[in-house]
């Protein structure tokens, strides 16, 4: 069972009753726990182990306040009550569990860790801390000299073997290889595609899950898609395709913009509404990239398109997300106070770095830092402000 942020924003007790009712068991991304994790040294580790475990595997769920069953002295997992916590001060508890992930773990997982408190109809709480696969990985525990490392399996925590050790330090490398491949294998793609006038300067984001391009997920229905998938604009509707799901705009034959999700959890759209062509300078046709425009629209773009993926697709951070700006040498960047002297870019294919979104709530802050690379690259210090709005 994978839990993502949008499970666990939406859990209540009635859902916490489910998982007791129904008997489920703890497993790789789920874990109960009677108590809140104590005070002393080895309550803090056994708390630290629990949390950096996930991060070090798949992610996952800690319940607090749930107890388990017994068969003898072994812990079946299987959750039997819901007593809840009496906590007195909810406040000053998830302070204290924000600073021991900012002190007691390298590197430290407070944008990998959500904490809050689900009330229970007793008047009691249980504590729910939900844990992203980290693209930082490996963690560990610094917490008095500790210097461990840990992983989860369906058994529980345990140390990683040296040969698992290292393939963790070379994930992140690896599954950014993974994103800028796919991302190159879509760039030739659209190069080589009939209708879509690449004369004109374009952009193409992607918005992929790190390491998870070879999962598949259960598409949502055809009403659904259609109704929520973020557009650019107006569209001729969409339809199923080999890659999921696409909805397009065609307009005289020519393509001027998409959205396609794609059945492993990952997002493309395209567009060419924010490039002109053959427009008419004082002494000669200019072609122009209309750069403030679209990082400004860009920001509310990616937010939605990050909340369609963890809504509809269940798709949770660590992403990836790449912008390229496609047939944009010699275009000009327009400036809103003077459209006589333009700075232009060198690259006929712009690909800006890929960015690493750890949280959705920093989709816009991610977009912001993409447009500052974007104006770097014709030799401004940062993107202007009309690019980069609050949302």
């Amino acid at each position: 069972m994978r839990f993502t942020l949008q499970t666990f924003e939406a859990l209540d007790e009635a859902q916490i009753e489910q998982l007791r009712a129904n008997g489920v068991r703890e497993s790789r991304t789920l874990e109960y726990k009677r108590e809140l994790p104590g005070g002393n040294a080895d309550e803090r580790k056994e708390f630290l182990q629990d949390v950096s475990a996930l991060g070090n595997t798949d992610g996952g769920l800690i319940l607090y306040g749930v107890e388990t069953g017994k068969v003898g002295n072994r812990d079946t997992g299987i959750p039997v009550a819901i007593p809840g916590l009496e906590v007195p001060n909810l406040d000053a508890v998830l302070l204290d569990l924000q600073a021991r992930f900012r002190t007691s773990t390298d590197p430290a997982l407070t944008q990998q860790v959500r904490c809050r408190f689900i009330p229970l109809a007793s008047g009691r709480h249980v504590l729910a801390i939900y844990v992203w696969q980290s693209a930082l990985r490996p963690h560990r525990i610094t917490f008095q000299g500790s210097n461990r490392f840990w992983r989860r399996n369906d058994a529980g925590n345990y140390e990683p073997a040296t040969n698992e050790l290292r393939a963790m330090f070379q994930e992140a490398r690896e599954w950014t290889k993974e994103v800028e491949a796919f991302r190159s294998r879509r760039v030739a793609l659209l190069q080589g595609a009939r209708g879509l006038a690449l004369s004109v300067p374009s952009a193409l984001l992607h918005i992929l899950p790190l390491g998870r391009l070879e999962e598949r997920h259960a598409l949502p229905a055809h009403e659904v898609l259609r109704k929520k998938i973020p557009t650019w604009d107006s569209h001729n509707g969409g339809r199923f395709n080999l890659d999921g799901y696409l909805i397009i705009d065609h307009t005289s034959g020519v393509i001027r913009h998409w959205s396609q999700v794609f059945r492993f959890g990952g997002w493309e759209s395209f567009t060419r509404s924010y490039g002109r062509e053959g427009f008419s300078g004082d002494t000669a046709p200019r072609s122009l990239f209309i750069a403030d425009q679209y990082f400004e629209t860009l920001a509310t773009h990616a937010t939605h398109a990050v909340q369609f993926l963890e809504r509809e697709m269940n798709v949770s951070p660590p992403m990836a997300v790449c912008v390229t700006l496609v047939h944009v040498e010699g275009a000009e960047v327009p400036s809103r106070s003077d459209w006589r002297d333009n700075d232009r870019f060198d690259e006929r294919t712009l690909t800006l770095p890929t960015l690493l979104l750890d949280d959705p709530k920093n989709t816009v802050k991610v977009v912001h830092e993409l447009a500052d690379l974007a104006y770097q690259a014709i030799g401004w210090e940062e993107a202007p402000a009309t690019a980069k709005p609050d949302v």
